[in-house]
This record gives structure tokens, sequence and C-alpha cells, in this order.
């Protein structure tokens, strides 16, 4: 018997004695970010035997949880036959299945063995991430010569090896329309036109590490952590009070789109096609009292609070304490007249010192 042979047949035989529930979409990408999150907990395989070694126990203590969600993945594949969700769900299964077989290498000290298996369950879980990806991968080296003669230019001069071909809805109020647009691995923030409305938006392109979100009655606040296309490390917090959902995994690639007054308006998640529209929680309470709720003014004041306040520790702590004394200072600020006035007309000081550049 091959490794882990005995823990897979357990899970085929469970699966096949359940009865499936109708396979739909939501199901499928709940499973997606569960089986990634799942799969990125592979630990490492030994260097060399040893006595004690602590990545066995660490795969030991997985496999029931990874075989629990393998015969969810083949209960899926079971109710989904016949339809073009089986063939994902069959994606999901076998990386799962390679996971198993490369816990079970691991758990029995087995290092050349798990260092095999390891590799393939994390590039099938690569595989897994890009199942209903909304963008591509576009090699510029692909077919240049060696030595062209004519031009002079050859494969190994520097040029950006890899660029993408993603697809974007544009975040304008009103318009939403997708569009196909190219851009260079090199940045993670480029700026698009939409095709159809010709206003236009900026994008911010990273691969997530991990995702934090917390719920209070009136919003959800995230936090991502971010690896940008071109390098380096982020973190993104920002509220969405929409009522959406924002299914990410590890090694997802996402889509922050920012549009007029560059504040944010969605998050796509590129992987799977995904979009959550960010509803701002009703947060810029002075600036909505000095106002009016809706008003374009406010834009300013959120930008600055997403993309300059939200991505600092400092700005995070004034932030969180400003929602805390924020509503009671705009309580006076919208009852009395001159003093909405006199709040407004300091706004209006302070308004193009935040405003990001045109």
């Amino acid at each position: 018997m091959e490794l882990g042979d005995e823990i897979l047949a357990r899970a085929r035989e469970a699966a096949a004695r359940t009865h499936p529930v109708p396979a739909t979409a939501a199901e499928l990408e709940a499973l997606r970010v569960e089986a990634l999150e799942h799969l990125a907990l592979l630990p490492e395989p030994p260097a060399y035997k040893r006595a004690t070694e602590p990545a066995r126990e660490q795969a030991r203590s997985r496999l029931p949880a990874t075989e629990a969600l393998l015969e969810r993945a083949l209960l899926f594949v079971k109710a989904a036959e016949g339809s073009k969700l089986a063939a994902q769900g069959q994606a999901i299964a076998q990386a799962l299945e390679s996971q198993v077989r490369a816990l079970a290498a691991v758990s029995q000290g087995q290092i050349i063995a798990g260092e095999e298996l390891t590799a393939r369950a994390q590039e099938q879980a690569r595989a897994v991430g890009e199942l209903s990806a909304a963008f591509h991968r576009v090699r510029a080296d692909l077919g240049l010569p060696v030595y062209d003669r004519a031009t002079g230019t050859s494969r190994y001069d520097p040029h950006a090896l890899e660029s993408l071909e993603v697809n974007l809805p544009c975040p304008a109020p009103g318009c939403r329309t997708p569009g196909l647009f190219a851009l260079s691995t090199r940045s993670p923030t480029h700026r698009f036109v939409c095709t159809k409305c010709r206003k236009p938006f900026v994008g911010y392109f990273g691969e997530v590490r991990s995702v934090e979100s917390k719920r209070d009655a009136k919003a959800v606040h995230y936090t991502l952590q971010l690896d940008p296309v071109g390098g380096g490390v982020r973190r993104v917090e920002f509220d969405d009070a929409s009522g959406g959902a924002l299914p990410v995994a590890p090694r997802d690639l996402v889509a922050l789109l920012y549009g007029v007054g560059q504040t944010l308006a969605a998050v796509e998640n590129l992987s799977s096609g995904r979009v959550l529209w960010v509803k701002p929680r009703a947060a810029c309470f002075l600036a909505t009292a000095a106002y009016g709720p809706g008003a374009p003014e406010l834009d300013a004041f959120r930008a600055f609070r997403d993309r300059v306040l939200m991505v600092r520790p400092a700005g995070r702590v004034l932030v969180r304490a400003y929602y805390a004394v924020g509503p009671h200072l705009a309580v006076p600020v919208a009852r009395v007249p001159p003093l909405r006035r006199a709040v407004r007309a300091g706004l209006e000081r302070l308004r193009p010192l935040i405003e990001p550049p045109r």
C-alpha cells in the first residue's frame, strides 16, 4: 500500500455512504477557501531523521481534519456529477489527497517521500487557488529568439518577464462595467480608465498572506496581510457595511479598486472572480454632520482614512479614538447651524491638504 492509502479509502467509503446535498457555486467557493487555508498549514518535511521531530507530530495531528475535509470534497464531487462544478471540486479533492499522502509521509519520518509529496500538494494548491481566476499570467519572454540579428535584442535582455491580464469592474457608481486590462508585475499600483464611462480608477494588487475579520452591529472590519505585486509586505484595513462577504484564502490574488476621490470602492478576488462592493461605515461623523450624508466632499476624508491612516499603526489608533468620540461630537454640529457652518469652514481648509494629487 502507498502512503495514506488507508486514510484515502476510509474517506472515499464515507463519502460513498453519505447522501449528497445539492452542489452550488457558493458551496464550491466556501470549500475552496477552506481547503486553501488548510493546505497552507502543511508542515515542512524534516531535513534529516531525528529521535524527536516536531514536524512528525504536527503532521500526525492534522491528518484527521484533512481526512474530514477530503470527505466533504468527495461528497461535493458526487453531488455535482455531470455539472461544470464537478471538475473544480475534483481539483480540490486531488489537492487534499496529495496532502493526506504528504502528511502520512512526514508523520512517519520519510524525508525524501515527504519532500516530493509536499511539493506536489503545494503545486496542486496553487491550481486550486485559480479555479475560477479572473486573470492570467503572460510571460513576455516566450517566443523571443535567443538573439535577433535584425533588432539586436535577446530574450536575456532586461525586460518585464511577466505581466497580468485581469478582468476588473469599473468602481464608478452606476457603472460597474467589466473590462480586460493588462498590467506589469513590477508595481502593485496601476491606473486604469473605464472603457464605458471613461472615468479613471486605481487598482492595488497583492497576494493574500492572511485575512482577519471582526463583525459588529454596523459593519465588518477586515485586516489583510498582502504580498504586493512587485515585492514587499503591506497591511490593509477597511470597514464594510454592505452586508456582503469577502471569501479569500492564502495565496489568492486580490485587487483593491479605488474610485472617485480614491475611496476604496471594491475588493475583487481575482483567483475566484468574486467582488465585494465596499460600503463605508458611516464613520466620517463630523464631516457628515457638516456637509450632509452623501456629499461628494466626504470622499476626500474617507480616502484619507483608508489610504493614509489605516495603513499606519499610529493612524489606526487615531481612527479608533475618533470612532469612540466622533458620534458624540457630531450631534451638536448637526443640530446647531452656526456650529455646522464653522466646522464646515474648518474642514474646507483641511480638505486640500489631504486630497490626493490629481
